[in-house]
């Protein structure tokens, strides 16, 4: 027979096994680029494999599967092949590798004598192995059959489901997060988690699971007659997280006109499709003051039918939080939290509340895929981190009133006192090595502050310390 190249065993064996199982040439992807964890040691700066200062990877850590297998915009399979002379199962651990990635329940291996199938047990740890002839590669129809059993679908809505990639594509793993959530709410779960790390796209994410989920009816336990997506809410925990990029991304499936961003507590307009909101446009006050207000009664319970929580580690993941009682009035409706650092303990508890996730991208694989950047932890403590502070005996802050004689630690600092000492040392390390370390002072920096007055006194004290830049451009600190 001669020795066969890996191309040869695809062509001659392999891709005739797929397409007479009744696989369309639009539905096997070839050479998919997945990108994959390469490097796990903590030192990867100072083996010269991410250049610091462009935050660019140096070294190719893509990887790409021979076949990835769709079924109506549905990703099912991972294919692995290998030249003949290996055996079928020679690149199976690959196609595991790839499968996990990208959440598919199905991986395959082969190198054109047969099949090697692995399908995954529910929590992507254990698997079921077997061995297929050449001519009994499974159907699409007979795949996808075994995927809704693997995700206990009762219907066949997520057959119909489209992407609207008129402005963006989508990377993998949001195509995956996507998948995810669409596959939780078609088989009924009525509350589902994503996490996905800062900077990954997760307006993006919820943007596509909207649309794909508007005008759709989704079977619900609490739902006899099904649940009709027609009225959603977007609801975060502050300003910024609703502003007009995100509302501009949402445009895109709701007119201008269906579009309402609630402000001054006003509920009035309630023939539209999709809501934005805080949570302190719906609550405020506690009922310990004795001032509290619910302002959401003013909507029946049963008035939204899909809501979006953005960062829903905060406050409304605490089950005695004031927040909570807003996703407890609007219980019938499909909740979908969005969380970069999902929180377990004491004080707050969203898997409790949500459930596992049905995906998780983390910021190691965000940084190892090279989507974000890389970055690494300075440690630079002042003396007053290290010792604490103790104010001479009767010393007085700004507005006159005594400082209390205690020894304050740095769990205090910008929030129980102001140490203005403090936020020009960390002014002046910023600065320092913005300018002689990253010889960048234009590098893109975040600095993390407490509240709004930490925030003015941190940029007063960054002004101070960059007057030549500010000499040069009014807005380089504002």
């Amino acid at each position: 027979m001669g020795k066969l190249t890996e191309e040869d065993t695809k062509k001659r064996y392999i891709e005739p096994a797929i397409t007479q199982a009744g696989w369309k040439f639009e539905d096997i992807k070839m050479e998919r680029s997945i990108p994959m964890p390469k490097c796990t040691r903590n030192d990867e700066f100072t083996q010269g494999k991410i250049d610091i200062h462009s935050g660019k990877r140096n070294e190719q850590t893509k990887k790409k599967a021979d076949y990835v297998l769709h079924y109506n915009n549905i990703c099912l399979a991972i294919i692995e092949a290998k030249a003949y002379a290996y055996e079928d199962s020679e690149g199976l651990e690959q196609a595991k590798e790839y499968a996990k990635a990208m959440q598919i329940p199905f991986a395959f291996s082969s190198s054109g004598k047969g099949f090697v199938q692995c399908t995954f047990t529910s929590d992507f740890q254990g698997m079921d192995r077997k061995i297929l002839s050449l001519d009994s590669f499974p159907s699409p129809q007979e795949l996808y059959k075994s995927f809704k059993h693997w995700h206990g679908l009762k219907n066949d809505k997520l057959l119909h489901t489209r992407y609207d990639l008129s402005e963006f594509s989508l990377r993998y793993y949001q195509r995956s997060a996507i998948q995810a959530a669409l596959t939780a709410a078609h088989s009924g779960q009525e509350r589902i988690l994503l996490v996905l790390a800062t900077g990954t796209g997760k307006t993006q994410v919820a943007y596509q699971i909207a649309n794909a989920l508007f005008n759709q009816t989704l079977e619900s336990a609490s739902h006899p007659d099904g649940r009709e997506i027609k009225k959603i809410l977007y609801l975060a925990d502050r300003n910024e997280l609703i502003n007009t990029d995100t509302q501009r991304t949402f445009k895109r499936f709701a007119t201008d006109k269906s579009i309402h961003r609630i402000e001054n507590r006003d509920f009035s307009k309630t023939s539209l499709s999709l809501y934005f909101g805080i949570y302190q446009q719906f609550i405020s006050g506690s009922k310990e003051n004795g001032n509290k207000k619910e302002y959401y009664r003013a909507l029946k319970p049963n008035f939204f039918d899909l809501i979006f929580i953005d960062e829903c580690h905060r406050g409304s993941a605490r089950e005695d939080s004031t927040w909570r009682e807003i996703l407890g009035y609007f219980k019938s409706a499909l909740q979908i939290g969005m969380t970069a650092t999902p929180k377990q303990d004491d004080e707050s508890d969203n898997i409790d509340y949500f459930g596992k996730p049905v995906y998780q991208y983390s910021l190691r694989q965000g940084i190892e895929d090279g989507f974000l950047a890389p970055f690494s932890v300075i440690e630079n403590l002042s003396n007053l981190e290290l010792e604490g502070y103790s104010p001479e005996l009767g010393k007085r802050d700004e507005s006159g009133q005594e400082i209390p004689d205690q020894t304050f630690q740095s769990t205090d600092f910008n929030r129980t006192i102001y140490l203005k000492p403090q936020i020009r040392f960390v002014a002046q390390q910023v600065s320092y090595f913005l300018h002689h370390t990253l010889q960048n002072p234009y590098a893109k920096t975040i600095i993390f502050c407490e509240d709004q007055r930490h925030a003015l006194l941190m940029k007063d004290a960054l002004q101070e310390c960059n007057q030549a830049e500010i000499a040069k451009n009014a807005n380089y600190i504002a």
